[in-house]
């Protein structure tokens, strides 16, 4: 809802100065006593308010007025969408540089082996390079060159050949062919170049290719706002395991309600038009289907599913658990303080070591806080430096400045969190979610915790929590993502936090898919603890117990953990780990000065 809605709907009447809706009566006050008028200001280009009567002085931004009636401001997702945007800006791709030969006559012959007529490689723009391969020229909606793809003009031999295609590096991801392709029409598209020019070949036009390969989608990304604007997509990927898994996944991106897919008997488009000719091409993609939306399947007619998996990097873990698993949400539960939110960030580093996109909410912690710890975790202890507080004396730790550059460089494009002026409501976050997931292909969310989401429902509090990992939990299985949940205990006896001591209502236990308990050692437990497992509750500092297992059943597994205050690292007797950002470090000759430092007070002038 914007400003000028809710004015119609809750602010009547009013009037409008410039940007500035001013209603007769403000909306905390009521002009008080004296019920004086027009003191209400609601500003449409800044999304604030104001009220100028001295003794009410109610002022915010919009977002909040907004919610204390029920409603959620539409601009707020505008901005975060803004935010997220902006930190693709800096991209910069290099412009392809090997220069554009006419076809040769070997990749003319290879074309024809394929069916490709001459005439088709010449509306695609083919050349070769000065070795006779065949380059595919990439341009964008601009009609821009961005990217050239090139490939070996025969058949691949194992053993002779190192590759068969590969990309001139550095260009753009986009999609091949989508400069000249209206819109407006149903647009196919297909999973390589042959592919697409087998089906123009065929008399389709409106097609295009995705640049790489099923498992890379940062093309989503960079042709977000032109893929926004289209109407409607046929997808015809390749048959296999990966070209199926990869039909599923892009439809959900670009939306299932304006996708159709192809279902061909042969492995792709090419070989359709190879062997069965141009008319059994057009027949199969007039033919699509819309995907099922429906909830009414024929069990026999479900395949078995494969599901995306990340490692937590941790071996108990991964072995217990199977690792991060798509369309799963784990809740981590624990006293306040037991070390949840450290090693939930701690897992995040091995998530990006995979090259996986990951999100975080905090809604306690600062993101600069969650930052300087989970550098440290990065960082290790080796690249951590004390220096003495100037103002209070006492020794703290940081990571050296030049090792923050190189750990900052390694996940900027892997690691997104919320902001901290967002909206705590959980629409609003799924809302962010989603297009996290749709544009940047984050597959890993963490929120941490649940206690600080809110919802406009109208029940008790521990009813709207049930509610919350409800959204949460079909948000996960909708785009096969994985979340991870911190779930506070309610207040208990117990030392070891049990399934029902979560929250205040069975719903989080039986939404989620697992639940992990996490503790920070007492003399008390080690006391108490079993014979067998004492030497372990006093050697270690923490210890992570598997209170529900859906996948594999296993539940009351325990492992402990070590505990280093300086790289903020949990650890088991196995030691610690490196990470590959540290190639870089050995690249640059970085050297440390690991000498305890005073940080100067800026200076005044």
């Amino acid at each position: 809802m914007d400003e000028l809605k809710f004015a119609d709907k809750y602010l009547q009447p009013y009037k409008i100065k410039g940007s500035e809706i001013n209603p007769v009566s403000c909306p905390y006050c009521q002009g008080g006593h004296h019920r004086d008028k027009y003191t209400f200001f609601l500003n449409i280009d800044k999304h604030t308010f104001v009220c100028h009567r001295g003794s009410c002085g109610a002022s915010g931004k919009f977002s909040e007025l907004a919610k204390l009636y029920g409603e959620r401001a539409d601009y707020a997702l505008d901005i975060y969408k803004q935010k997220f945007d902006s930190l693709d800006r800096e991209k910069i791709y290099k412009k392809p540089s090997i220069k554009l030969n006419k076809i040769s006559k070997q990749a003319e012959d290879y074309l024809r082996l394929r069916k490709i007529s001459l005439s088709t490689a010449t509306h695609f723009d083919l050349r070769s390079d000065s070795k006779g391969n065949i380059i595919f020229p990439y341009y964008n909606q601009d009609n821009e060159h961005v990217l050239n793809k090139i490939r070996i003009p025969r058949k691949f031999v194992k053993g002779k050949d190192k590759t068969k295609i590969w990309q001139e590096g550095g260009g753009e991801p986009v999609l091949f062919n989508m400069n000249r392709v209206d819109i407006e029409q149903p647009i196919l598209l297909t999973e390589g170049e042959f592919d697409c020019l087998s089906a123009y070949e065929s008399g389709y036009k409106n097609v295009v290719s995705i640049p790489f390969g099923t498992e890379n989608m940062e093309w989503v990304n960079d042709c977000w706002e032109w893929l926004d604007k289209c109407k409607e997509f046929i997808l015809w990927f390749d048959s296999d395991r990966a070209g199926k898994r990869a039909v599923e996944k892009v439809a959900k991106k670009l939306g299932i309600d304006r996708c159709k897919k192809v279902e061909a008997d042969r492995k792709d488009a090419n070989l359709v038009l190879y062997k069965d000719g141009p008319g059994k091409v057009l027949e199969y993609i007039n033919n699509a289907k819309y995907f099922p939306i429906d909830n009414l399947f024929k069990m026999s007619d479900i395949k078995q599913k494969d599901v995306d998996r990340i490692l937590y990097g941790d071996r108990f873990l991964d072995y217990f658990l199977g690792g991060c698993r798509g369309g799963e949400l784990v809740v981590w539960t624990g006293k306040r303080g037991g070390g949840k939110s450290t090693f939930l960030n701690q897992t995040l580093v091995d998530t990006i070591e995979q090259k996986t996109k990951c999100f975080i909410y905090s809604g306690e912690l600062s993101n600069s806080k969650v930052k300087q710890w989970l550098d440290r975790q990065i960082a290790g202890e080796r690249y951590i430096v004390k220096y003495k507080d100037p103002l209070t004396g006492r020794e703290e730790y940081g990571v050296h400045p030049e090792i923050e550059k190189i750990i900052n460089a390694w996940y900027r494009d892997y690691l997104y969190c919320y902001g901290e002026d967002g909206s705590n409501d959980v629409e609003t976050l799924i809302e962010i979610m989603t297009y996290g997931y749709k544009r940047y292909d984050i597959k890993r969310f963490i929120i941490d915790n649940l206690k600080t989401l809110k919802t406009n429902k109208k029940e008790d509090y521990f009813r709207q929590q049930g509610f919350i990992v409800n959204r949460l939990k079909s948000f996960a299985k909708r785009y096969d993502i994985h979340i991870d949940l911190v779930a506070h205990p309610k207040k208990t006896n117990n030392k070891l936090v049990e399934d029902e001591d979560v929250g205040g209502v069975s719903d989080i236990i039986d939404l989620a898919d697992n639940v992990i308990a996490i503790a920070r050692i007492t003399e008390d437990m080690a006391d108490s603890a079993k014979e067998k497992e004492k030497e372990k509750f006093m050697d270690n500092d923490t210890v992570i117990i598997i209170r529900k297992n859906r996948e594999y059943g296993d539940t009351d597994m325990k492992n402990f953990y070590k505990f280093n205050p300086i790289s903020k690292r949990m650890y088991t007797k196995n030691g610690t780990k490196t990470y590959s950002w540290e190639r870089s470090v050995k690249d640059r000759n970085v050297v440390l000065d690991t000498k305890v430092e005073e940080k100067e007070d800026e200076c005044p002038f």
